[in-house]
């Protein structure tokens, strides 16, 4: 139930035992023989009878030999064990055949038993065939999965009940119709109405199709005309320069970035007014932005003013990231600028006097995964000191960065073991990076996308962190008598032992879970993500492969399967997934066509780069549109709302209320029946942060009990030969929950 259905094969006899009702005796019959060993049905074999034989070579049928222009379809097809006695069936075409049955030890031919059959001794026998399609259900149940259109078909022609078919009593024309079951022939009359029905749907079912085709068409040519457009950049006026704080302090705890802050006091002339007013209105007011790492605005910053005397005001900053503190008295106050994940910024002794603005210009923030409160107060510093470098980047980096500055490239570890390329910009650098206007259209810089990861705080985890390096696994065995009827105890311990490179143990645990429910797709759909983000790509596909199986009414189960494949260059299978996903109809899901175009040609792309020509896609269908930003967010939970936000780097939030922003910014529509996926894209990126979140709005699911996995998927220059994915996968835990994925910064 994890991978290859059928294991390699062994360099020693292989002896299975079973004693479960359900087990699939046919394959595991099949995989002892296999391998020279026996397998031991203990509800039909009494114990002394298993003792006796375990270590004895058993002496089999090997293989049966025919001429396959005289005989077809010969059963049984694998090598078995031979008992008391033996059954051949098979079908006779000619008057008469030759058939040779070869038996032997350790698949080793002892013997051969050659056997004359002609069709004159033969007699008809409705009963013969049932027995022959019995035998060939037993052949195919060896790999159910994969022989599961050969076993519905069989099953149905010869009226056999297997586990992918039921016993049906039909009593009417209309049960018939709802089946799709054809009424026998001695039912002619029904049987014609059912065809002729038949014929009326398939007539409407070719509409619809025609209809739909349509309806698609037109979604992606107003997708092509958005592609086609250019979007004017959006600026942000600079403010006048003046002098730099002087008054700078760290506390314990925060750290306060290099300032290339300005502080301004614009005197503020009043007009004459009654002397009542004079005091109410003799106030001033502090103005500033708040920047991100490389002076993008950051809205929502929560911006304090605590003056000597104790009074405090508190304000936010807005969308562009400017703020604004009225009502100052004059006094000496000092401004704290606090927001979650990042990393606090106070500035002391700032002098407000009478009636005045006082412009403190920029307070640059820094998240709290590049600069953690207790590393040194200089990021550059403890990016310097922290960070795990390398000579190698994906896609290139220029050694030297406008104005001669050097540049330190850097991969940050994240917790979950995602890698988050980043640049470094030094001091002189990032200065310049501050100056300039947001919003501008970004170089060639690789982005700095930093990564949120799910960090578990659960007794499990702890007892793993503080257990010696050679008895980690020994604690997670103790710790799953108590947890491991959870999901999430094996995708946590994974992570845990992926982390610490004990990459065998990490996918031993990780295959627990497809133990646990092997028919919860919801389950499986978690642990194909997982194995997928980990490159464990054929693994993941046999695992979205069962997904399909058990969910194939879910256009989701197409797309997931398709999108593995595609990663692993099977690009044909990747695209007849995909095209299913484009022509189908389903009864929810709409506009997931889109999606599937996307990759559809993202997929052509690549297959045409290695020599595949043949899609039969309809030419209009067939157009890439590669863009800068490209973000996809899907989750596991059916029934239930998660919404995509991204913030742009103007602070214009893009979200299911907003489709499209100024600066050429789009977002899908929303997904409220679950799974997802929702995507924004962006052609043109310019300059700035994006800041990428998932908002847990609601479920109506009865069977959701646990929290909802989300995963987001970032890819940057998409359906470029530049491009670069990255992916992430969180839990959201309540409704109404907003978390924060990550950050993607695009530098000058």
């Amino acid at each position: 139930n994890f991978g290859k259905q059928e294991p390699e094969h062994f360099d020693a006899p292989l002896y299975i035992f079973s004693d479960t009702a359900t087990a699939n005796h046919t394959f595991l019959h099949y995989l002892a023989n296999q391998n020279n060993g026996t397998y031991f049905n203990l509800n039909s074999l009494p114990v002394k009878t298993v003792l006796e034989r375990i270590g004895k070579p058993s002496f089999n049928l090997l293989s049966i030999t025919s001429n396959e222009a005289e005989v077809e379809e010969v059963y049984p097809a694998h090598s078995r064990p031979i008992q008391n006695h033996i059954l051949v069936t098979g079908k006779l075409f000619a008057d008469e055949a030759t058939i040779t049955i070869n038996y032997g030890i350790n698949q080793k031919i002892a013997q051969s038993h050659i056997y004359h059959i002609k069709k004159r001794d033969a007699f008809e026998d409705n009963l013969l065939q049932t027995f022959w399609a019995q035998k060939k259900i037993e052949e195919l149940m060896i790999f159910s999965r994969t022989n599961q259109e050969a076993l519905l078909e069989t099953s149905q022609k010869y009226g056999l009940v297997t586990p992918q078919t039921s016993l049906i009593v039909l009593d009417n024309l209309n049960q018939y119709v709802e089946h799709n079951i054809p009424p026998p022939p001695s039912l002619p009359e029904i049987r014609k109405q059912y065809f002729l029905i038949m014929e009326e749907r398939a007539g409407k079912a070719k509409n619809n199709k025609e209809y739909k085709v349509k309806q698609i068409l037109n979604l992606w040519q107003e997708r092509i005309k958005w592609w086609e457009t250019d979007f004017p950049v959006t600026k942000k006026n600079k403010k006048e320069e003046g002098e730099e704080q002087e008054h700078t302090h760290v506390p314990k705890n925060d750290i306060v970035l290099p300032a290339f802050r300005t502080i301004n006091v614009i005197p503020v002339i009043t007009p004459l007014l009654p002397a009542t007013s004079l005091s109410e209105l003799a106030t001033s007011t502090i103005i500033g932005i708040t920047v991100d790492e490389i002076g993008g605005p950051l809205p929502g910053v929560t911006i304090t003013a605590k003056s000597n005397s104790g009074r405090t005001i508190k304000g936010f900053s807005n969308a562009l990231g400017e703020f604004s503190l009225p009502a100052l008295t004059k006094n000496t106050y000092t401004l704290k600028a606090d927001m979650k994940e990042m990393v606090p910024v106070e500035i002391q002794a700032i002098d407000v006097p009478h009636n005045a603005i006082v412009d403190i210009g920029k307070i640059q923030m820094c998240h709290s995964k590049l600069c953690p409160p207790q590393s040194q107060n200089n990021l550059q510093d403890f990016l310097r000191d922290e960070l795990v470098y390398t000579d190698s980047v994906p896609g290139g980096i220029p050694s030297e960065i406008e104005g001669g500055a050097d540049t330190t490239e850097a991969y940050l570890e994240m917790p979950n073991r995602m890698v988050a390329h980043a640049m470094i910009l030094p001091q002189p650098a990032m200065e310049k990076a501050n100056e300039t206007n947001i919003g501008e259209p970004a170089a060639e810089t690789p982005p700095i996308i930093v990564l949120e990861s799910w960090n578990p705080n659960t007794p499990y985890i702890k007892e793993l962190k503080q257990s010696p390096r050679n008895k980690t696994y020994d604690t997670y065995l103790a710790q799953q008598m108590k947890y491991g009827n959870s999901p999430a105890f094996y995708l946590n311990c994974a992570d845990f032992f992926f982390k610490e490179k004990e990459n065998t143990i990490a996918l031993r645990i990780l295959s627990n879970i497809a133990e646990m429910e092997l028919e919860n797709a919801r389950l499986l759909r978690v642990l194909g993500y997982r194995l997928e983000q980990l490159g464990k790509l054929e693994l993941s596909a046999a695992v979205f492969e069962e997904v399909l199986r058990l969910r194939p009414e879910e256009p989701q189960s197409w797309r997931d399967l398709a999108l593995v494949l595609a990663s692993l260059k099977q690009y044909e299978k990747a695209i007849k997934l995909l095209k299913h996903v484009i022509m189908n109809e389903w009864d929810r899901f709409n506009e997931i066509e889109l999606f599937a175009l996307m990759e559809l040609n993202d997929a052509i792309k690549k297959a045409k780069s290695a020599e595949i020509s043949d899609f039969a896609i309809m030419p209009q269908f067939i157009k890439p549109l590669d863009v800068d930003l490209r973000i996809v967010l899907t989750w596991d939970a059916d029934i239930t709302d998660i919404d995509l936000w991204v913030i742009e780097p103007t602070g214009e939030k893009v979200f299911y209320s907003n489709q499209k922003s100024a600066m050429g910014g789009i977002i899908s529509s929303d997904f409220r029946d679950g799974y997802g996926p929702e995507e924004y894209l962006i052609k043109k990126s310019q300059k700035g942060t994006y800041t990428i979140q998932a908002n847990y709005f609601g479920t109506t699911s009865l069977e959701l009990t646990g929290p909802v996995v989300v995963k987001a998927d970032i890819f940057t220059n998409y359906g470029r030969p530049n491009a670069q994915h990255h992916s992430l996968t969180l839990r959201l835990s309540t409704k109404e929950d907003t978390v924060t994925l990550g950050h993607i910064s695009l530098p000058e």
